[in-house]
């Protein structure tokens, strides 16, 4: 099972050794539009080269969207970090496209959103931790 890793920018190296060890350990692949797919703007902030969100066209951003939309598209499902602390417009963006509009499996893990309406409305299952998330996935996928 492939699923699409939604997660804000800020989270992004948390998130990146959290993926790696739960693969490790689960017949589950995260599909991480920052680091899973080849792309140069990741790399230049990563090498302090550029600012995040210094996207100077629309062309760029149209880009980036339409390849994150076409990752979901190929997935089996998503799994989203959710969480007040962390800005992200993409990420409830590609939550909403995955769980309305393509009626994909859609999971949540926010440790302080878990009640919020639109995550319970459009969530398959929410979780509060990652590691509950793994449990999940362990005794529904064996």
């Amino acid at each position: 099972m492939d699923l699409y890793l939604a997660h804000p920018f800020e989270m992004r190296y948390e998130v990146r050794d959290w993926e790696k060890e739960f693969e490790s350990r689960n017949p589950v692949r995260l599909v991480n539009p920052f680091y899973d797919v080849a792309r140069e703007d990741m790399r230049k902030f990563d090498e302090g080269l550029a600012e995040p969100r210094t996207i100077k066209t629309s062309d760029e951003g149209l880009y980036i969207v339409e390849r994150d939309l076409e990752l979901i598209n190929r997935c089996d499902g998503l799994l989203a970090f959710i969480t007040k602390d962390k800005e992200s417009l993409g990420t409830p963006m590609e939550f909403f496209y995955s769980s309305r509009i393509l009626r994909k499996p859609t999971y949540a893990i926010t440790h302080d959103m878990d009640g919020h309406p639109w995550v319970r409305g459009l969530a398959t299952e929410v979780f509060r931790t990652p590691n509950d998330f793994e449990k999940y996935i362990q005794t529904h996928n064996s």
